[in-house]
């Protein structure tokens, strides 16, 4: 499966809140969702394999894969709002929260998608790339 499906049906969550059904749940499963896409799109763009020896502790063992990495961070404040909406469920989750959860999964796609090395101008005498900084 697509991890980029866990995106979509996040957002079609947020977008068709049901009448019967408190809007709340809808923010929960979809920051639920923001995370388990990222999760498993950074396992298949950093080549990162879950050996069956670490499969009870999988996402500690991602995050120690990008303990070094630009992604940490970002990762990790996704991985909060996570925790919080599956398991602290007196706290009030909103649409602000899944906002700030779905900023965090941008920066993350577009920390993965950036290029490693940035071309230098053709008249430049130095190297052909330069590593980005």
């Amino acid at each position: 499966m697509n991890p980029n499906n866990y995106f979509k049906i996040a957002d079609y969550l947020v977008k068709s809140k049901g009448e019967s059904i408190p809007e709340e749940i809808f923010f929960r499963t979809a920051i639920n969702r923001l995370y388990y896409g990222i999760f498993h799109l950074v396992q298949l763009e950093l080549g990162i394999l879950i050996p069956k020896s670490q499969i009870n502790r999988c996402h500690a063992y991602v995050k120690e894969q990008i303990q070094d990495s630009k992604l940490r961070s970002d990762y990790s404040d996704l991985e909060v709002y996570r925790v919080e909406v599956d398991y602290k469920i007196t706290n009030l989750i909103s649409y602000n929260d899944y906002n700030d959860a779905q900023r965090i999964q941008q920066r993350i796609l577009n920390t993965i998608s950036e290029p490693e090395h940035l071309p230098y101008n053709e008249n430049d005498e130095d190297f052909y790339f330069k590593t980005k900084k």
